[in-house]
C-alpha cells in the first residue's frame, strides 16, 4: 500500500474517533490532534499544530493541564477537566520513550464525561492514583487517599461493623476519613458524632460521653443530659485524639465497647446503646501502652482494624489533584473563579507540608483570597511560603536558575494577561510594554 494512502487512512480513522487524541513532542510542542480535540477546545486543527500546549490554557475552566505534569513526572496521568465551553472531560496522558529511554512524545486521549455514572466508571476502569479525588458523590471525603488501593481497602473496612483505629499525623484528614467510613457503612442513615478528646476538660469528658442524671453534680441541668453515646445510637461515634483520653475514663469506654453498656454520671443503672466506635490518634498508642499511659485491653479493643493515613510528603503525586480540589472548593465557598497555574501545582510538590492537608488548604485559601488576579502564579505562592523555614522546603529540591525563574515568571504573566484581556493591544497596555513586544511574547509563550 502507498505510504501516503496508508497515512491518510490512519488520519481518517483518528479523525472519526469519538474521543480526543492529542500528541506533543518532548518539549510540549503540539504535533498532532484529531477533530474531536478541535470540537472540545474550539480550535481549528491547522491553527494549533506546532504551537505549545499552553495555548489551550485559557480554555480550561477547572482542572489542570495534563501535558506539563506528564512532562515533569514522565509517567501516565489521568484527571478530570472542564472547559470554558462547558465540556467535562476525562483525560489520560502517557509518555512515550525512544530506544534510549528518553522521552519522545506525550500521547493524550480524552472523552466527554456526561454524568456521575461516567465519572464512577472512569474511577473503576483506571489504576492511576489521582482519580478518586474528583468523584462528586463523596466530595471532600475522598481527598484522603493516595492511591486506588487505599480507597478499596477503606470500602472493605466500612463494611465490617467493628471498631477502627485511624493513625496519622495532624492534618492528614483522620476526621474526614472517619466520616467517609460512616457514610458508606450500613450505619450511614444513623447519626455521626465527633468527640475531640483534647478539647474537653478531664472532669467533663465522662459527662459529655455518657451524659448525667438529674442532680448529678452542682451546675448540672435539672432534668439531666444525654451523652454523645446515647445520641449516637444506631450510628457512629468518632473519638478523635483518643490518646488524650484520661486513664480514669478508659475503663468505662472499654465496657462500652465490650458490652455496649454504660452508666451515666451520677446514675446507678446500666443503659445499652448500639454504636460503632471509630478512634483516631497522632500518637504512638503502642508505646503509650508500654509506658502505662494507655490501657492495653482497650488498645486491642479499638484496634480491631488499623488504618494508617500517610503524611502528604509521602504522597506527593497526589498534591496537584488535591490542590485543584481545594481550589474548586474555595472558589465555590467564596464565589470566586480563580485558576491555579500548572507551575504552581508542580512547585507545591516540592514542599514537605508538615501541616499536611490542613496546611495545603489553608495556604491555597490565603492565596486565593489575598490575590486580585484570577490566574494564580508562582509569584503569588512565594508570598505565602517561607523558603528559608526548615521543614517547608524539601531538602532535595533543585532550584531553577535565575534565567529559568525569570522566564517562568514572564511566561505566567503573559499567559495571565492574555487570558484576561484577549488581545495584544490590551496586554501591552496592561503590562506597560509596546504592542510589538506583547505580540512577540504572546507568540513565544502561547502561539508557538
Amino acid at each position: 500500500m502507498d505510504l501516503n494512502l496508508e497515512n491518510n487512512i490512519y488520519k481518517e480513522i483518528l479523525d472519526n474517533l469519538t474521543y480526543e487524541v492529542f500528541v506533543t513532542d518532548s518539549e510540549g510542542e503540539i504535533i498532532y490532534c484529531n477533530e474531536a480535540f478541535s470540537k472540545n477546545y474550539c480550535y481549528n486543527v491547522s491553527d494549533i499544530i506546532g504551537k505549545k500546549f499552553s495555548v489551550i490554557a485559557p480554555i480550561i475552566k477547572k482542572g489542570s493541564q495534563i501535558i506539563p505534569i506528564v512532562l515533569e513526572e514522565k509517567k501516565e496521568i489521568s484527571l478530570f477537566q472542564e472547559t470554558v465551553y462547558g465540556k467535562k472531560l476525562f483525560l489520560t496522558a502517557k509518555p512515550v520513550f525512544n530506544d534510549e529511554n528518553k522521552l519522545k512524545m506525550v500521547v493524550e486521549n480524552a472523552r466527554e464525561v456526561l454524568n456521575l455514572s461516567s465519572k464512577k466508571e472512569c474511577l473503576v476502569n483506571t489504576d492511576t492514583e489521582n482519580l478518586k479525588y474528583q468523584i462528586d458523590k463523596y466530595g471532600e471525603q475522598i481527598t484522603n487517599f493516595s492511591n486506588i488501593e487505599e480507597f478499596k481497602n477503606l470500602n472493605k473496612i466500612a463494611g465490617f461493623d467493628v471498631t477502627v483505629l485511624l493513625l496519622g499525623e495532624s492534618g492528614t484528614g483522620k476526621s474526614t476519613c472517619a466520616k467517609f467510613i460512616h457514610n458508606i457503612s450500613k450505619r450511614k442513615d444513623g447519626p455521626f458524632f465527633t468527640v475531640n478528646c483534647t478539647t474537653i476538660p478531664e472532669n467533663l469528658i465522662e459527662s459529655e460521653l455518657f451524659g448525667y442524671v438529674k442532680g448529678a453534680f452542682t451546675g448540672a441541668v435539672k432534668e439531666g443530659k444525654k451523652g454523645l453515646v446515647e445520641l449516637a445510637n444506631n450510628g457512629t461515634l468518632f473519638l478523635d485524639e483518643i490518646g488524650e483520653l484520661p486513664l480514669s475514663s478508659q475503663s468505662k469506654l472499654l465496657e462500652l465497647i465490650e458490652n455496649r453498656t454504660y452508666i451515666p454520671v451520677g446514675g446507678s443503672e446500666k443503659r445499652t446503646t448500639n454504636i460503632r466506635i471509630i478512634a483516631a490518634t497522632n500518637k504512638d498508642i503502642a508505646e503509650m501502652v508500654r509506658k502505662g499511659k494507655f490501657r492495653e485491653d482497650l488498645y486491642y479493643r479499638i484496634n480491631v482494624i488499623e488504618f494508617k493515613i500517610p503524611p502528604l510528603r509521602e504522597r506527593k503525586e497526589a498534591i496537584p489533584i488535591l490542590a485543584q480540589v481545594f481550589v474548586d472548593r474555595i472558589n465555590k465557598k467564596y464565589s470566586l473563579n480563580k485558576i491555579i497555574s500548572d507551575s504552581v501545582l508542580v512547585q507545591l510538590k516540592k514542599y514537605s507540608w508538615p501541616g499536611n492537608l490542613r496546611q495545603l488548604e489553608h495556604v491555597l485559601e490565603q492565596i486565593l483570597l489575598s490575590t486580585e488576579d484570577d490566574f494564580i502564579t508562582i509569584k503569588n505562592l512565594e508570598k505565602k511560603i517561607d523558603y528559608t523555614k526548615d521543614g517547608y522546603l524539601d531538602k532535595n529540591i533543585k532550584f531553577p536558575t535565575l534565567k529559568e525563574h525569570i522566564e517562568n515568571s514572564e511566561r505566567e504573566l503573559i499567559i495571565a494577561a492574555y487570558h484576561k484581556y484577549g488581545s495584544s493591544y490590551k496586554v501591552a497596555e496592561a503590562l506597560d510594554i509596546s504592542q510589538s513586544q506583547a505580540i512577540r511574547k504572546i507568540r513565544k509563550y502561547i502561539s508557538k
